[in-house]
């Protein structure tokens, strides 16, 4: 618009200096009589001043096309170029590239559509962010449907292979003890003590059996949650007094962090012992002699305490990291765990609405943190 506007100011200027030439001309005609009064040197100034007429509207014709040119490349270039600008940040965005936006200056009809675009594409962002929380959700609870459909079968499949294992072990027990009861009856025979110690190795290992057994039992089952108040603290100070002979063994240094005004919950206690018992057990049996196991609590937020057991032992790989609550999977050595007590502790922790997780390095310690809603 002010380029039309300049370039119209200088062809009426132009035009207004061809217009008073021509004006001149006929003025100068006009004071002359007839046409053999006109002298040769009069005749000349005419046809200059024809000639200087005829150039100015030629200069204005030439000095408005050109300046016409220039004022529509100019404008058609102020148009294109954001239409072209809007055009690449659109496909960029079709592509799934939404960190660009549109820059356009101005206070036209096309910056008024990039800024609404702009406001659009953040509103897309904010939609996207949430839409993969949300299927962040989904997946997890998904997989925690499976893990609870896939722990609800085995239970029923190791309810029933306990149940079937416990007849014999009974049956093997009770022989045994009549065996050792016969021998000592009978008289001193050779190799007799051999015997006993061997019905006694029998008797040993029925014993093992039926802790798994009934491990299995248990964990198969949800049993009924008896709720009464209860102080972490002190909850925490009784296990380690269950546990105290392991830790003294072995030289443990034990560091407790316990919160002062922790406050106290309804909760099922036998079942929360038997969480940390577990966990903690888990630490002794993980560090070396005269290793360190922390014991913290804390208030988490206005509805969950938190209890945190940190050990310096051997760790967990990462691999085996992801199967750590799995029934009958076990860090430990061959012969030194059943691989329940993790799987027993997080469908407690579960059924009393709780949350317990893990984090592990080799070689650098373990920590179990848990939550228990007050």
């Amino acid at each position: 618009m002010i380029g039309f506007s300049l370039y119209s100011i200088l062809a009426a200027v132009l035009g207004l200096f061809a217009y008073r030439t021509l004006h001149q001309v006929t003025a100068r005609l006009a004071t002359v009589g007839t046409a053999t009064d006109l002298t040769a040197t009069f005749i000349e100034d005419i046809d200059v001043l024809l000639a200087r007429a005829g150039l100015l509207i030629l200069l204005s014709m030439l000095t408005i096309l050109i300046l016409g040119t220039i004022v529509n490349i100019k404008l058609a270039k102020s148009i294109s170029d954001p239409i072209r600008h809007l055009e690449e940040v659109t496909n960029k965005v079709a592509a799934g590239d939404l960190s660009k936006r549109i820059d356009i200056q101005g206070s036209g009809e096309i910056a008024s559509l990039g800024v609404s675009f702009n406001r659009m594409q953040e509103r897309l962002v904010d939609t996207m962010k949430f839409l993969e929380l949300a299927n962040e959700k989904l997946r997890e609870n998904r997989a925690k449907l499976v893990e609870s459909e896939k722990l609800a079968t085995l239970g029923r499949f190791s309810a029933g292979v306990a149940h079937e294992i416990n007849n014999p072990l009974a049956i093997i027990n009770e022989k045994a003890g009549l065996m050792k009861d016969y021998l000592n009856m009978t008289g001193d025979f050779s190799n007799k003590e051999k015997f006993l110690n061997m019905i006694d190795a029998i008797s040993n290992s029925v014993v093992r059996c039926s802790t798994i057994t009934h491990r299995i039992l248990g964990f198969a089952r949800k049993t009924d949650i008896t709720p009464e108040t209860i102080n972490l603290n002190n909850l925490l100070e009784e296990v380690l007094g269950f546990i105290e002979k392991d830790i003294l063994y072995k030289s443990i240094r034990l560091e407790k962090n316990l919160h002062k005004d922790l406050p106290e919950f309804v909760s099922d206690k036998i079942h929360l012992q038997q969480v940390f018992l577990n966990i903690i057990k888990n630490a002794v049996d993980a560090v070396e002699e005269g290793g360190l196991i922390r014991i913290s609590t804390s208030v988490k937020n206005d509805n969950t305490i938190q209890a945190t057991v940190t050990d310096n032992g051997h760790g967990i790989s990462s691999d085996a990291l992801k199967n750590i609550f799995e029934p009958f999977f076990t860090t430990k050595e061959k012969g030194k765990g059943t691989g329940l007590g993790l799987s027993i502790t997080y469908g407690i922790i579960k059924q009393l609405g709780g949350n317990i997780s893990v984090q592990s390095e080799p070689n650098r310690g373990t920590t179990f943190t848990i939550d228990i809603p007050v």
